[in-house]
């Protein structure tokens, strides 16, 4: 047997795959009317995808590929909600876990009140100064007071006033 010509081996093939347009179809009609070599390469292309056809799947077939899918779906359906719900199992447990060994690590750390260091604890709190004392000491009170005119005045009443908080 002979092979078909090398430049229309290719068209042979995508004639065979449905792949050729009109223009190609009709030059390699015209090349198989002369060449027997190509018409022989044509028939044994024909003949081997005719072997390869599957023949059209019946009712039955068709049937068992539906219900396979949807059982497919149905398992895939039915995974994703035990796989939801596993997950929020698991994230419970891990929330009681953490809280049972929070709540005991909490009430266990407190620690009982310590005292005060002795030179904290002999000091008295801060006291509220005596505004009125502090506001008559300075006699601004007193309208015909001449502060305004001795700076050096001012100064000294200021420092009459006790500031300390002892």
């Amino acid at each position: 047997m002979n092979r078909p010509c090398p430049g229309f081996e290719p068209l042979l093939l995508d004639r065979a795959a449905g792949l050729l347009d009109p223009v190609g179809e009709a030059r390699l009609d015209r090349h198989l009317a002369a060449c027997p070599a190509c018409r022989a390469g044509a028939d044994a292309i024909a003949l081997a995808l005719s072997l390869a056809a599957l023949p059209p799947p019946s009712a039955a077939e068709r049937a068992a590929v539906g219900q396979g899918a949807r059982q497919a779906l149905h398992r895939l359906r039915a995974d994703g909600r035990r796989r939801r719900l596993a997950g929020g199992v698991l994230i419970a447990v891990a929330a009681s876990a953490a809280f049972a060994v929070a709540v005991p690590w909490v009430l266990l750390s407190r620690h009982a009140p310590v005292a005060p260091p002795a030179a904290v604890a002999g000091t008295t709190g801060w006291t509220l100064p005596d505004l009125d004392a502090a506001w008559a000491a300075a006699a601004a009170a007193d309208p015909e007071s001449s502060l305004e005119d001795d700076p050096e005045m001012l100064f000294a009443e200021l420092q009459e006033i006790d500031f300390d908080l002892e």
